[in-house]
């Protein structure tokens, strides 16, 4: 007769009528009625899930005289097994190899994947929302810039001819209040003539018979802003009706200037926006240096060549556009009215 193993509460028996097909175990047959049977191996389950278990004692089992009858000693009599010992046995992680292994496998690599995918995206936003705080840094590090800039190389001379050496740069930046401009200069140093003497930041009288670099910014009524900055930080600022006509002279300005290396040097300038005349349209941009015969002018829009004799930075017919509404909107806005010019009779 065969017989298998099946849980009953917290005791295994032996079931002499069922017969599973094979995913019991099977005790050795009696060999008479009353002979006891051995028990072989005891594997659990026969599936790819619960790994054989095997008990290292067999106990016996009596049979009955009746086949197909329950076992002759009572069921509080028959063997007990340690439940927890085969918990624990049915429970085990399966070895490398099982399905149940691979399954679990699966699973922490799939858990581990997305631990790493979550971590790469929160870096990736991160290392994102930094760049854009270090570009935010950037445009507001300092008291000075604002887009747009606008920069221009002062590349001939003021008759059209091709220079011999670096040009000056000239950069024209909104202000970080909004209402000035700032002035950058970028050019090489002559030293010719040498230091005029004048205070460093303070306007200095006839600073264009000196080394300089001068911007004017007209309008279309031709009234016009000359701004000169001298390498040793002059400055001379003067507001000017009609050509040559200057109305006001020496304004007050915020300017530094440094000479870097012996044959560079760099100002910076932050003209008030009330400086300017209403609705600039136009402007140019010259640097000067030499004494007497030697004396060099080098303009951003020179004249024709062989149409004059002498250079003249205020030959205001050769200015060209300038889109300064980008650098001061309200300079073009409709009643727009500047205090300085204002006050001119």
């Amino acid at each position: 007769m065969r017989t298998t193993w099946r849980e009953a509460g917290d005791v295994w028996v032996c079931d002499p009528y069922s017969d599973p097909g094979g995913q019991g175990d099977v005790l050795a047959p009696p060999t008479d009625n009353h002979q006891q049977g051995i028990m072989a191996t005891t594997n659990i389950r026969r599936d790819n899930l619960h790994p054989p278990v095997r008990y290292h004692h067999a106990p016996t089992v009596l049979y009955s005289d009746t086949p197909c009858l329950y076992p002759v000693i009572p069921s509080q009599e028959w063997i007990k097994f340690d439940l927890a010992y085969v918990d624990h046995k049915r429970h085990k992680a399966p070895r490398d190899g099982t399905w149940k292994g691979r399954q679990r496998r699966a699973a922490v690599m799939f858990y581990l994947l997305g631990v790493l995918l979550i971590f790469f995206s929160v870096a990736v936003v991160v290392t994102f929302v930094v760049f854009l705080s270090g570009r935010d840094n950037e445009k507001k590090k300092g008291p000075t810039f604002y887009e747009p800039n606008m920069e221009f190389s002062i590349a001939t001379t003021w008759d059209a001819r091709a220079l011999n050496h670096t040009p000056v740069v000239v950069t024209l930046t909104r202000h970080s209040s909004g209402n000035d401009v700032k002035i950058h200069i970028d050019a090489p140093f002559f030293n010719s003539p040498p230091n005029p003497g004048g205070a460093a930041g303070q306007p200095f009288t006839q600073l264009y018979n000196y080394e300089v670099v001068e911007v004017l910014f007209l309008n279309d009524k031709g009234d016009y802003l000359e701004v000169g900055l001298g390498p040793h930080g002059q400055h001379l600022v003067r507001m000017l009706r009609g050509e040559k006509n200057a109305v006001k002279e020496q304004l007050a300005l915020s300017y530094t200037a440094t000479i870097t290396g012996g044959n560079i040097w760099r100002g910076d300038a932050v003209i008030p926006g009330e400086y300017f005349p209403e609705k600039v349209t136009k402007f140019n941009a010259h640097a000067i240096y030499g004494s007497a015969s030697s004396r060099v002018y080098e303009s951003l829009y020179p004249v024709p060549r062989g149409q004059y004799q002498d250079a003249d930075i205020h030959r205001l017919a050769h200015f060209r556009s300038l889109e300064f509404q980008r650098l001061l909107p309200q300079n073009h806005e409709s009643g727009y009215k500047s205090s300085k010019w204002n006050s001119i009779q």
